[in-house]
């Protein structure tokens, strides 16, 4: 997909805005048409796409190429509480929804949002649409998710005014692996930019070296690939990035084996490896990580206990090994129906 100029270069409007995709491939045509089109209105965003495909690029894009005057800010609902998350999403003044008046709110991982926090922003947007700012602040959303906000919304994970709102313009960004096509240059385009940041001057990538790239599916999508081409360069010997310099780089087949052939640590190990490999050292995302990868873990987990349990509160708790308050509190924070 995408890249990744630096910000500053995406701060043009209309048909110059999206000049910093790098694409070659069909599947991206969309993309470029939804955020060109996301620049000339002001309603809500959804963009749908895995992780590391570039979403929150676009979000800033989309900011930058539209008409607000105020911030653009970041707020990751995954790695919060219920509380936390409403304090950010109310008007007080150390809240993000605040600091973003006049500006763009990125809401990043939407359907990690429990309930509380999902009816304040419902609530939000209706007064939005209502043109009544009078007792809120005047904000435009863009929402991120790796998840079909309609299918929870049917299943009553979410809810479905909420979603129905968000999706009123939606942006889904295919994966790296479906768009093979763009590989090549995004490769090159990473290992010039890398290159001359460390002063290696110009560097060139094999065809062999871009037949192993464009064989590997990139769960990591973008950024993980951008990541792949940083250690490639550093550990390239000439000018050229052999097959020798990627191989290491990139998972070996015998990681590629069906997740339910392994052991379950076997398995929480290959599903973390893949997810770290979306991020590189020095990546501000790894601040949190330890709540990232337990909140992401933490609702799935009483969700299922909860349907095997039959909506049983008591015998949940007891299968989870907790008491039931607790159990109940983390159902609100949740945002996990209690039925």
């Amino acid at each position: 997909m995408i890249w990744i100029g630096e910000i500053a270069e995406s701060r043009r409007v209309g048909s110059d805005t999206a000049s910093f995709i790098i694409s070659e491939s069909p599947e991206m045509a969309s993309v470029v048409e939804g955020l060109r089109a996301a620049c000339e209105d002001d309603i809500p965003v959804l963009i749908e796409g895995e992780r590391g495909s570039g979403r929150e690029l676009i979000a800033r894009a989309i900011h930058d190429g539209g008409r607000r005057s105020g911030k653009f800010v970041a707020l990751r609902a995954a790695s919060m509480s219920g509380t936390v998350l409403t304090s950010e999403l109310s008007d007080h003044a150390s809240g993000k929804l605040r600091r973003a008046n006049h500006g763009t709110l990125l809401l990043k991982e939407v359907s990690a949002l429990p309930r509380g926090p999902q009816r304040l922003l419902t609530r939000a947007l209706r007064k939005r649409s209502r043109e009544d700012t009078s007792e809120h602040v005047d904000v435009r959303l863009i929402a991120a998710t790796d998840t079909d906000l309609s299918a929870a919304a049917q299943h009553d994970l979410f809810e479905p005014e909420l979603a129905e709102r968000l999706s009123a313009h939606t942006i889904s960004v295919p994966p790296l692996r479906k768009r093979v096509a763009d590989i090549p240059r995004l490769a090159a385009h990473f290992a010039a930019r890398i290159a001359d940041e460390i002063g290696r001057g110009r560097i060139q990538i094999t065809s062999k070296a871009v037949d192993r790239l464009a064989a590997y599916s990139w769960p990591g999508n973008v950024a993980e690939l951008k990541d792949v081409m940083r250690r490639a360069v550093l550990r390239a010997r000439r000018t050229r990035i052999e097959p020798g310099d990627v191989d290491p780089l990139i998972a070996p087949p015998i990681a590629r084996v069906p997740l339910e052939e392994l052991p379950f640590e076997d398995m929480v190990r290959a599903k973390l490896a893949t997810f770290l490999g979306r991020f590189h050292d020095g990546d501000d995302s790894l601040s949190d990580l330890y709540d990232e990868v337990i909140g992401r873990v933490e609702r799935p987990l009483i969700q299922l206990v909860m349907e095997r349990a039959a909506g049983n509160q008591l015998k949940a708790a007891k299968m989870l090994g907790m008491n039931r308050n607790t159990l109940r509190k983390k159902l609100t924070e949740l945002g996990i129906p209690s039925k």
